[in-house]
């Protein structure tokens, strides 16, 4: 794992302690393509959502990753229950394509076979996703 991960990491568990779930990385560092013009891209899945202590807690982790790692953070928080049947395209793309970072792995990747959905590529690159009936 990238050490600027390894850090990332560290600062949201002790920003948010005890109620991260899981941390899944997503976007082009998880894909392999982090470069000098990249962000980290990362999912924090919670046990309970409160708007108020985690809009604090994502000024807080933003601040202190770019400070320490001078790269910027682009952060998603979510309730571990809200994601049991989700199915919009970002989550889509998150669930196909997302690395668990930390904690257990909330990413279920049955949801494809459940509703029946696939990914339309055009030269290899996944460019929306259809639902079969």
């Amino acid at each position: 794992m990238h050490p600027h991960i390894q850090t990332l990491i560290e600062i949201i568990k002790n920003t948010v302690r005890q109620d991260v779930v899981s941390i899944i990385l997503f976007g082009s560092a998880a894909k392999g393509y982090l470069n000098k013009e990249s962000d980290i891209d990362l999912l924090i899945v919670v046990k309970k959502y409160n708007e108020p202590i985690y809009k604090e807690c994502w000024k807080q982790i933003k601040k202190e990753g770019y400070q320490m790692l001078g790269i910027p953070i682009d952060l998603i928080f979510a309730e571990e229950k809200a994601l049991t049947e989700v199915t919009s395209p970002f989550y889509l793309d998150v669930i196909a394509d997302g690395k668990v970072i930390y904690g257990k792995d909330v990413l279920d990747k049955t949801v494809f076979e459940r509703y029946n959905i696939a990914p339309i590529t055009t030269g290899g690159v996944r460019i929306v996703w259809r639902v079969s009936a």
